[in-house]
């Protein structure tokens, strides 16, 4: 694994447990800074989106949620990655791995945001991800996140028409300065200075403060 960049990492809270999410996630990214990141601070942006996922659920069909949702984290993403500098952002996608992951979907999500965006495991299965969470040294930890998201449950179209989502998004209406609240109110996580021992039993609210490595 070589990387010529620094890396920064976002987490969006999809439930009402957020410590546990948080917990989860947080470890995962530790691991991460620790073992490959050198040369700069790296942190971890979590954003509060539970808002946002009611009112896309109340105005969009069940096999669009995920979809929309999607869109709007990589508009938060977009927004993010302009504040800071960031030139690109970088997903976990593998496609066809999910029904939101199929080329159709992928094309449709991306279109809500101008910025790259680098896809890592794009042509990988799901074994061969696998062992590259083991090789990097992040499998241990990951395998311990649950899926906490609240939608994830919903049948997913493999097919999203960009009408479709575009008329569905305007019924949704969420606002830019929207979209900034969230992130004003982000907890910046220093992935450097907190232990996994923090992370494990202190880290876990989005009202941290400035406690533990963490601010808002």
């Amino acid at each position: 694994m070589h990387l010529n960049v620094a890396v920064l990492l976002i987490s969006y809270c999809l439930i009402l447990a957020v410590s546990k999410q948080v917990w989860s996630v947080a470890m995962v990214a530790k691991v991460l800074a620790d073992r490959w990141f050198y040369g700069y601070k790296p942190k971890m942006y979590v954003v509060d989106v539970r808002p946002l996922i009611a009112r896309i659920a109340v105005s969009t069909p069940e096999n669009y949620v995920v979809i929309i949702l999607r869109r709007y984290m990589n508009r938060i993403a977009e927004r993010l990655a302009q504040r800071i500098g960031a030139l690109a952002l970088v997903t976990g996608e593998s496609l066809g791995q999910v029904a939101s992951q199929t080329l159709n979907n992928i094309y449709v999500i991306e279109e809500a945001v101008k910025i790259p965006i680098l896809r890592p495991l794009i042509g990988l299965d799901k074994e061969e991800i696998t062992t590259l969470a083991r090789k990097i040294g992040t499998y241990d930890y990951s395998i311990r996140v649950e899926e906490y998201c609240s939608l994830g449950t919903r049948v997913t179209t493999p097919a999203a028409r960009l009408d479709k989502v575009r008329e569905y998004e305007s019924k949704a209406s969420v606002s830019d300065g929207e979209i900034d609240k969230m992130l004003d109110e982000a907890v910046v996580v220093d992935l450097k200075s907190i232990s996994i021992d923090h992370i494990k039993s202190k880290l876990g609210s989005l009202g941290l403060g400035n406690r533990y490595g963490c601010k808002a």
